[in-house]
Order: structure tokens, then sequence, then C-alpha cells
């Protein structure tokens, strides 16, 4: 083989060579870039569904605080007072209906914080809704028994304070725990 062939030979296969390895080259340069824009989008998506994962809790929560304000302040202060005199089985009566539909209100703003959660805010939402059940129950009662006659032994006026501060108190530990929840970065 003469020389001028055997360069050619070299020169051809040095190109190839060197075009097999641009090729590849470019090739691990795209997928790498690819795999990165992957990488990237995937990030911006959790990033997007936590601000509104995010954003529904907060809407939620707020919603059942609305929830046990709403219960709170339909029940009638008399109540309080054990119902003392000046209360008729008319007013007890419309306060137990009232108290109902609040606590049914409130039930089903519960579920909503147990489905969104975190777990540890819905246990936090557990106990004001219970007290809640419970002042709703004892107000019916005292309802039906004020509508006889003659009127029997209502809630006492200390177990009635007793319930309501329990609820105001389990309510602030419900507003703790949202309030964690929605801003973990932040002391509480």
């Amino acid at each position: 083989m003469d020389a001028g062939i055997a360069g050619l030979l070299g020169g051809v296969l040095g190109a190839a060579v060197g075009a097999a390895g641009t090729t590849a080259g470019a090739w691990l340069t795209a997928r790498r870039s690819v795999e990165q824009a992957e990488i990237q989008a995937q990030a911006q998506l959790d990033q997007t569904r936590l601000t509104v994962h995010h954003g529904l809790r907060r809407t939620t929560y707020a919603d059942y605080a609305a929830a046990l304000d709403a219960f709170h302040d339909c029940v009638d202060p008399r109540w309080w007072d054990g119902f003392s005199a000046g209360c008729s089985s008319e007013d007890a009566t419309a306060t137990a209906d009232e108290v109902t539909a609040r606590a049914r209100e409130l039930s089903r703003a519960w579920s909503r914080v147990a489905i969104d959660g975190p777990e540890h805010v819905a246990t936090a939402a557990l106990p004001p809704l219970n007290f809640a059940h419970r002042i709703r129950r004892a107000i019916s009662t005292d309802a039906q028994v004020l509508s006889t006659e003659p009127p029997g032994e209502i809630t006492p006026a200390d177990e009635a304070t007793a319930l309501i501060r329990s609820f105001n108190r389990a309510n602030d530990a419900f507003l703790k725990a949202a309030g964690t929840a929605l801003h973990p970065d932040e002391p509480r």
C-alpha cells in the first residue's frame, strides 16, 4: 500500500472515530440536559403542589376555626349560668336547636381538617369537637328538662362553665397546632 492511500485511510478512519466520539459526546450532553430538565420540572411541580396544598389547609383550618367561633357564639350565655331564672323553655329549645345545627357544621368542618391533615392537627381539632357535642347534649337535655312541669334539675352553672372553658382551651390547642402546621419554622 502506498503512503498516500495509507494517509487517506488514516484520515478517513480518524474522521470517523472523531465523528463517532463527537456524536456520542453530544448525545450524552443532550441526555443529561433532558434528565436535568425533568428533575427541574418535577421540583417545580412538587413546589406548586405544596403551595396549593398549603393554601387548601389554610382555608380548611380557617373554616374550622370559624365553625368553632360560630358554635361558641350561639351558646346562650344564660346557659353558662345554669339557665337561671329568665330563660323560658322556648328560649332553651331555640338555643338547643341552634347549638345542634352549629355542632353539625362543626362536625363537617372537622371532617375536612381530618382529610387535609396532617394527623396531629386533626387530632388537635378533635377535643373541641367532642366538648362541643358534650355542650350540645347538656343544652338539649336542659331544654327538655325546662319544658317539663315542674322543671327538673338542669346542668349546674359550674359544670356548664367548666365545659365552656374546656372547649375554649381545646380550641386554643387546635389553633396552635394549625399554626405550627402552616408555619413550622416560626416559634409558637
